[in-house]
């Protein structure tokens, strides 16, 4: 509930300048609130301090953004470390972290914020809160509203915040849509964007197990995997859902604040989820960071139905950058027809680590025989040969030289439909090697019926 302080608190009205405080329009990075940014005790005393004496915070919100409030309130009365004070007007009450909280729709909000601003001048935070109404919101016009206002007012930072996680189906399509828009925006821009549906779907570190896809009956482009909220939090304690959710995002806040004020706290390795896509059979991971602390890497974990997670193989992370890193790895051992799971392990130089969110695929059958492009082509060592059955045959590979003359045969066997990949290390069937030159991979493929496809390919051997 709203704590109204006694009329004979002395109201000493001031603006705090520090220089400490670093405002959106001339910072030189994002500032990304989510599941990682939510741990109080990596938060120094110095910089909560720095938070209680000199941030003031106009908050608008509908019901769900009182999951903010109600979580300060009770981080609170837990330690008085973290005192709060907030109301219907500003309060002015020492050492504490105040709010100016009022109940409002987007539209209410943003047609009556400066006018609190200009009777308001120590306010230097200020930020809206969304219940449903991001599943209809222009995400353009929000961003513009919020510029305009960043413009009006350059002594105050200005936090965009992402819709909920609570709601399925077209309605947590369109806030989906709304959230990555805005997730890019803010990163594009160096703006602080509070990830309030990120917060939503994770719990300790474990992604949230309900997805769902959805393309409300073909009339939008398909989303896979769309994340609904943390079971977890399934509960209506405060603001629809558990006093646990409403305390992490508190502790977002907090860590929010604190870097506005001037906190250089670095997030060990902030990472965009990971995606996932297939060509020519071959699984294709694709993840980027915006910022790396101590990152030794990743590895690549995969399994089938219930099986556990094992390791099929890794990527070295860039160690400490701040700069945006792409990221990129090729399954080429994934069987056609099976479905699989992937996940990443980021792993840091002291040996910790997280996961990422789980992804899911199946590699579809080949379409297509074909006999693929070696690569490399040239090559000295070694060279990788593909092909595709879209049917049960004997397969026979073989190379030959220019001559015609067969150097080896690499298999000659009944296989199965799908994609095969194998590996020709420039050696002859005694294992010698080859002197440099012109061969040709010949494939040669007969079903059960007794038609027969061949196929050849010209590659280029250099020793």
């Amino acid at each position: 509930m709203k704590k109204r302080y006694p009329f004979g608190f002395q109201i000493i009205l001031f603006i705090v300048m520090v220089s400490s405080i670093v405002h959106g329009q001339e910072r030189g990075y994002p500032i990304i609130i989510n599941h990682e940014t939510n741990n109080l005790s990596q938060i120094p005393d110095h910089w909560i301090d720095q938070v209680r004496q000199n941030i003031k915070v106009y908050y608008g919100h509908t019901s769900h953004g009182g999951q903010i409030t109600g979580g300060l309130e009770r981080l609170a009365q837990k330690n008085s470390k973290y005192a709060f004070a907030y109301n219907d007007y500003l309060p002015n009450v020492p050492n504490h972290l105040c709010f100016l909280d009022t109940g409002a729709d987007p539209d209410l909000f943003f047609s009556s914020i400066q006018g609190i601003l200009d009777a308001n001048p120590s306010i230097n935070v200020a930020m809206f809160s969304w219940c449903g109404e991001a599943a209809w919101y222009d995400v353009n016009h929000y961003i513009s509203q919020m510029q305009a206002l960043e413009t009006a007012n350059p002594s105050v930072t200005f936090v965009y915040m992402t819709g909920n996680a609570q709601e399925a189906d077209l309605a947590g399509y369109n806030r989906y849509v709304f959230n990555q828009a805005l997730r890019q925006y803010c990163r594009d821009n160096n703006k602080v964007l509070f990830d309030f549906a990120d917060l939503d779907v994770w719990h300790n570190g474990d992604y949230t197990p309900n997805t769902y896809d959805f393309d409300d009956w073909g009339r939008k482009p398909l989303i896979n995997d769309i994340p609904l909220e943390h079971p977890q939090y399934y509960g209506d304690d405060l603001g629809h859902t558990t006093y646990e959710s409403c305390e992490n995002k508190a502790g977002a806040a907090w860590w929010m604040l604190a870097k506005i004020a001037g906190w250089d706290a670095v997030v060990p390795v902030e990472m965009e989820n990971l995606n996932v896509g297939q060509t020519d059979g071959n699984v294709r991971l694709t993840w980027r960071t915006f910022s790396e602390s101590n990152n030794y890497g990743f590895v690549i974990e995969r399994r089938t139905g219930d099986e556990p997670f094992t390791g099929t193989g890794f990527v070295k992370g860039r160690g400490t950058a701040t700069a945006e890193n792409q990221y990129e790895y090729v399954d080429a051992n994934a069987e056609a027809g099976i479905l699989y799971q992937y996940r990443l392990k980021q792993m840091d130089l002291d040996g910790q680590y997280t996961y990422s969110a789980i992804v899911e695929i199946r590699v579809a059958l080949p379409a297509q025989f074909n006999l693929y492009q070696n690569h490399p082509n040239p090559f000295n060592s070694e060279t990788v040969i593909s092909f595709s059955l879209t049917r049960k045959a004997r397969t026979r590979i073989s190379i030959h030289n220019i001559r015609g003359e067969c150097v080896d045969t690499l298999i000659h066997e009944i296989k199965s439909p799908g994609f095969y990949h194998i590996v020709w290390q420039g050696r002859n069937q005694f294992n010698n090697k080859v002197p440099s030159g012109i061969y040709y991979c010949n494939l040669e493929s007969t079903d059960d019926s007794g038609i027969t496809i061949r196929e050849f390919r010209k590659m280029v051997l250099i020793n």
